[in-house]
């Protein structure tokens, strides 16, 4: 029994030994042939995107992804190219000072009208929800009340035919005197520097209840003008090659 027992040990205690070094060396093995992780960050590709006005409720999108983090998440350093009244986003974006541009389809027409390389890629608002608005006290119930008055303009070469065929729709002439504007159309309002200015219900609509300023507006799609989708991002060309970092960023 004893000579037994002495025989299973002799082949056991060696058994064993060879198991734990041939394990260990197997786990060796493995973690060098792991790829190894590189803590070295990648470096982020810078984008510049141009905003069509000072940053309101149409560019919440763009500012919660920032804090979020989510465009360095896809590699995107994105720089925000404050509004000017001196020159469109899109001007900015054919002159390569920007990548994209907060636009508009109005915008984009006008572009292919001169032979400027801008395109649609990404609508911000779904649909039209823009409309033309007066101080409720100025007593103007409808759009062709507004023959004659003074309209406060962005510097936008469409607006006056827009803003002239809503009245004409509305049984007025269409004849209306522009001023670009230089501060935000809500103090142009209130100031009596015009009578009427062309908002974003969501954006100068809101500012305006906040600040208890009543208006009386005119939704444009009521009034002859198409449901289209805007403001959208527009960068200078379909098949740039800022393209793929534009889709990233989407």
């Amino acid at each position: 029994m004893k000579s037994r027992t002495r025989l299973l040990l002799s082949i056991g205690i060696p058994l064993l030994v060879v198991l734990v070094v041939v394990g260990i060396y197997l786990a060796q093995q493995q973690r060098s042939n792991a790829p190894i992780q590189s803590t070295t960050k990648q470096p982020l590709t810078t984008m510049k995107l141009a905003l069509d006005w000072t940053p309101n409720t149409n560019h919440t999108g763009v500012y919660v992804a920032m804090s979020k983090k989510w465009y360095q998440e896809e590699g995107i350093n994105l720089q925000i190219v404050p509004y000017s009244s001196n020159v469109t986003p899109d001007v900015l974006v054919s002159n390569g000072k920007a990548d994209v541009g907060v636009s508009s389809t109005e915008e984009v027409v006008s572009d292919a009208a001169v032979g400027q390389p801008a395109v649609s890629i990404a609508a911000i608002v779904q649909h039209n929800t823009s409309s033309l608005a007066v101080l409720t006290s100025s007593g103007i119930k409808h759009p062709r009340d507004l023959d004659g008055k003074t309209y406060g303009a962005f510097g936008y070469p469409y607006e006056s035919a827009v803003v002239s065929q809503i009245i004409k729709q509305d049984g007025g002439k269409g004849n209306i005197k522009s001023v670009t504007l230089d501060i935000d159309p809500l103090q142009a309002l209130q100031s009596h520097r015009v009578d009427f200015v062309w908002i974003f219900d969501g954006a100068e609509g809101i500012q305006a209840k906040h600040q208890g300023m009543p208006l009386t507006t005119f939704p444009i799609i009521k009034y002859g003008i198409a449901d289209y989708y805007t403001p959208h991002l527009s960068p200078a060309l379909p098949r740039s090659k800022r393209s793929q970092i534009c889709c990233a960023a989407l």
